[in-house]
């Protein structure tokens, strides 16, 4: 399907088949099989380009899937990558954390929780084994602020991984990286 025809048409919904390759079509066939409107109108930027993206819309409208989309192109790149899904609450990082372990750790990926019950250290070591970061905003401030402490000495470098901390965190630096309500 040409993405760029059917975005130029007023409305249209894309068929997971028509624009997911067969690999990964199983990510997104296990509820639907075609995308809504938000997540059509994104399909070409989160699957084809490197552009950093904020997806705002009410509860309920695909923001998600969109993220799972972002997932979906690192992984037809490479299995070495690291990305961050932050949630505005613990229990949604559970949730989150249940349904995409499921969906990604057929591909090799290890999906990780990072949450007021894990303790600084062990924060780390997670991070370093990861692919996927799921964590609070509150968290990820945290971890983001110790880092310089823990880079020396450790297996965790904040050289060899993708995140850095600029004055607050600053998606620019990670793979993709959404906040959710």
């Amino acid at each position: 399907i040409d993405l760029q025809m059917a975005q130029d048409s007023q409305y249209f919904l894309l068929k997971i088949s028509d624009v997911i390759p067969t690999p990964y079509q199983r990510i997104f066939n296990q509820k639907f099989d075609t995308f809504n409107y938000m997540q059509s109108s994104l399909v070409s930027q989160s699957l084809q380009t490197d552009l950093n993206m904020v997806v705002a819309a009410p509860t309920g409208c695909g923001k998600t899937v969109v993220h799972e989309l972002a997932i979906t192109r690192l992984l037809a790149k490479s299995s070495n990558f690291k990305c961050l899904f932050l949630a505005p609450t613990k229990a949604l990082c559970q949730q989150r954390i249940v349904e995409w372990s499921a969906k990604f750790s057929p591909f090799g990926l290890k999906v990780v929780e990072v949450t007021g019950d894990v303790d600084l250290r062990n924060s780390f070591r997670l991070i370093a084994q990861a692919s996927i970061i799921i964590s609070t905003p509150e968290k990820w401030d945290s971890i983001t602020r110790s880092w310089t402490i823990w880079s020396s000495g450790s297996s965790f470098s904040r050289r060899n991984t993708s995140f850095r901390r600029r004055k607050r965190f600053d998606s620019g630096d990670c793979d993709c990286s959404y906040a959710t309500s």
